[in-house]
């Protein structure tokens, strides 16, 4: 057995792993990014 680290961005929930013909094909979606929250700060 062999084991792969995964990169932090990668949602190890959604990960796949299929081995066919000899083809070993991995997917591993990306997580989405959080927006970023938008703040109003007044000037004085």
């Amino acid at each position: 057995m062999r084991r792969v680290e995964l990169p932090a961005e990668v949602d190890p929930e959604r990960t796949t792993a299929k081995f066919e013909n000899g083809i070993l094909k991995i997917t591993m979606p990306k997580l989405h990014p959080s927006k970023p929250k938008k703040r109003r700060i007044d000037i004085e």
